[in-house]
């Protein structure tokens, strides 16, 4: 079995999978297609506080492979506490069947969005209003109906080695990846958790496991600095 934590080799026996964790909030989604799941998950631990996600991968009724990334304390823009609240505001429910997007749509919105950073073609992205990004501690949402996601894109960061795990049903997408790598960097290791609604943006929660410290520029609670540092 494959096991990784942060898109790099690790030990499933002494990795982050033995913590005891008191999990205040997770919601998992489930790809029939891929045989792939993922689950994301909230602990406000004052001692230990986590966001996190987890993949598993399964084959011929075994798990194959399990995929962790993990914040806390000192990575980009985090606050346990305030993730919880925002995203419990959230509806990540189920989509009624007729009202669903396609598997393909899903993954083309995702990428969209992502191609955006490098590219700076904001406007073949699937924007929804309002849409909300809920990023480390921070978020988009003002309450308003013209919230948007597009707030702090910035161009010319590159996106690579995306991997896909998709659920029509709830009209997920997460994007495995590694963010803002260069000549000198492979990038910081990064989930981009989507939901999409009548083929728009709703959601988008983000989690890069890279210390504040390493990061370009300031905390401005925007994608723009969110490229590591080379």
């Amino acid at each position: 079995m494959l096991y990784s934590e942060n898109l790099k080799p690790g030990d499933v026996k002494t990795g982050f999978l033995t913590k005891p964790l008191k999990i205040d909030r997770h919601m998992s989604m489930y790809d029939d297609r891929s045989c792939q799941t993922f689950t994301e998950i909230i602990v406000t631990d004052e001692k230990e506080p986590y966001v996190a996600g987890v993949t598993l991968r399964v084959n011929h009724d075994k798990i194959a492979e399990i995929k962790v990334i993990w914040t806390t304390t000192g990575y980009w823009l985090f606050n346990a506490d305030n993730y919880l609240n925002y995203s419990s505001q959230e509806n990540w429910g189920p989509i009624p069947a007729d009202k669903r997007t396609p598997y393909g749509d899903l993954i083309y919105a995702a990428n969209a969005y992502m191609d955006a950073f490098l590219e700076g073609k904001v406007d073949l992205v699937p924007w929804g209003y309002p849409c909300v990004r809920v990023e480390g501690g921070m978020t988009t949402g003002r309450g308003r109906d013209d919230d948007t996601c597009e707030a702090g894109m910035p161009a010319g960061v590159n996106i690579a080695n995306r991997q896909f795990v998709v659920d029509e049903v709830l009209g997920m997408v997460v994007v495995w990846c590694n963010f803002g790598g260069g000549p000198n960097s492979s990038g910081a290791a990064d989930t981009h958790l989507f939901r999409v609604e009548n083929g728009k943006l709703r959601y988008v929660h983000t989690l890069t496991h890279l210390l504040q410290s390493s990061f370009r520029g300031g905390a401005t609670g925007t994608e723009a600095d969110r490229r590591p540092a080379n």
